[in-house]
């Protein structure tokens, strides 16, 4: 047997599927996700991400985003916000300084995470359609409409 990389992705998930499970049970509060890592043919390094909720229920990356948002020139609300970028949608979901390049934390509509460099995502952010309508103070029930016809309009 030799690790592949698809091998060391069943690993990884099955790894961090069973952790998450197992403090569920336990009643921690505790998130794992997958922090990276590698694989030779008889060899996988895996790195997890342990995380806790804050008291008011945010992450580290969303505490990050608000805590640097200006030394980023990130505005405030993207947090949370959905935008297109490279055609899909994403939400944001914060800021990780320790990143050189790749800093900011999107999710995909199916709660997939990603990170992206934050120079791109403001650009892309400002440039959506979600982004200029928000900006023109509609009720909750047009940006609903509004989505639903952006989102036709991509697919």
């Amino acid at each position: 047997m030799e690790f592949t990389g698809k091998l060391a992705k069943e690993v990884s998930t099955l790894a961090i599927d069973t952790l998450n499970k197992v403090f569920a049970e336990k009643g921690y509060d505790i998130t794992v996700s997958n922090g990276g890592g590698n694989y030779a043919p008889l060899q996988f390094n895996m790195k997890l991400t342990l995380s806790v909720a804050s008291e008011n229920g945010e992450s580290q990356a969303q505490a990050d985003y608000k805590q640097y948002a200006d030394l980023y020139q990130l505005p405030l609300e993207m947090l949370g916000a959905k935008f297109i970028f490279n055609g899909k949608f994403f939400t944001v979901t914060g800021l990780l300084p320790n990143r050189r390049k790749n800093d900011i934390q999107i999710e995909n509509s199916k709660g997939k995470v990603f990170i992206a460099p934050h120079e791109d995502v403001v650009k892309a952010f400002k440039r959506s359609p979600l982004f200029q309508v928000t900006e023109v103070e509609l009720t909750v029930a047009q940006l609903e409409n509004a989505e639903r016809i952006l989102e036709k309009q991509v697919k």
